[in-house]
């Protein structure tokens, strides 16, 4: 399982701890960011890993969403993360025009069997 992960904020921007340092995330808190950085990324947009991610592009942005291929795509980046063993459910919902936002909620056991909420 994922131990430690930099802890990122709402804005998903790098947090300071109360020391001024990096601040740090652990257990099924870092599985659950890990996660949703994972989902976040579109292809071609890792500088180190080209193929990671989801083609948005070709699946979401620029025409009508395509939920099965998207929550199929969500669930398989998801169990690909250390320390997930099991995806219960994830749901899309469909692209908002006033904020341009696409959200999707993963609902996933961790390796040490609790239940976590990843909201992207």
């Amino acid at each position: 399982m994922i131990q430690r992960t930099l802890k990122l904020g709402k804005d998903w921007d790098l947090q300071l701890d109360v020391n001024g340092q990096l601040a740090v995330t652990k257990s099924q808190d870092a599985v659950a960011q890990t996660v949703a950085n994972r989902c976040r990324l579109f292809v071609r947009d890792a500088s180190f890993n080209y193929d990671e991610g989801i083609a948005y592009f070709e699946t979401a942005l620029g025409q009508k969403v395509q939920t099965s291929l998207l929550s199929s795509e969500l669930r398989r980046l998801a169990l690909e993360v250390d320390g997930v063993t099991k995806v219960i459910s994830v749901t899309v919902d469909n692209f908002e025009i006033e904020t341009r936002t696409l959200k999707a909620q993963i609902v996933l056991i961790t390796e040490d069997s609790k239940d976590v909420v990843v909201n992207i």
